[in-house]
């Protein structure tokens, strides 16, 4: 199939260079996230991010399981997504969604400046809250480490082996059907 090579390329990958993202890169990156689709433009998401080397880099990465640890903290941004469940409406049942695709065009623009991406589920919620001084309309759904990739070998295992192992992704009679 003829598919966006951007999108075919796009990967999460677990070895990054702590080389550092300019402001003016990391601006790019969220503005295209603001960009992306979201019911009635509620754009109902909040990017919390620190750079290598700060408190605030600190901070969030010992908000991640250690697994996640043991190479995120080579990352040159973490980066805590927050989607706002509520608001002076009421709730917001699309915010994850919503959320989701703000993230995809974040990875693609970053991917595009040959940066990568990889968006983590595995950190404690209370804490990311907590350092996000976002109010409890907001929740933290995922922790992104972005940054320039480096080789695999800086990696212990089993996150070495994952990383050059070979990736595979479930056909579309999987995941989809016509009725």
């Amino acid at each position: 199939m003829p598919i966006l090579d951007i999108i075919k390329n796009r990967w999460s990958p677990r070895t990054f260079k702590n080389d550092a993202i300019s402001r003016e890169n990391i601006q790019t990156i969220i503005e295209a996230a603001s960009l992306s689709f979201s019911a009635a433009n509620l754009q109902p998401w909040h990017y919390t991010y620190s750079h290598h080397g700060s408190k605030g880099f600190e901070n969030i990465l010992n908000t991640l399981h250690p697994s996640n640890q043991e190479w995120a903290k080579n990352a040159a941004i973490l980066m805590i997504a927050s989607s706002q469940k509520s608001n002076e409406k009421g709730n917001n049942i699309w915010a994850d969604l919503d959320l989701g695709s703000a993230n995809m065009a974040l990875a693609l623009q970053a991917l595009s400046m040959d940066i990568y991406s990889h968006f983590m589920g595995g950190f404690d919620f209370i804490k990311a809250h907590e350092l996000t001084q976002l109010d409890e309309q907001f929740q933290p759904l995922t922790i992104v480490a972005l940054g320039y990739k480096a080789e695999a070998d800086i990696l212990p295992e089993p996150h070495k082996s994952r990383e050059i192992g070979h990736k595979s992704r479930k056909g579309i009679q999987h995941i989809s059907h016509e009725i």
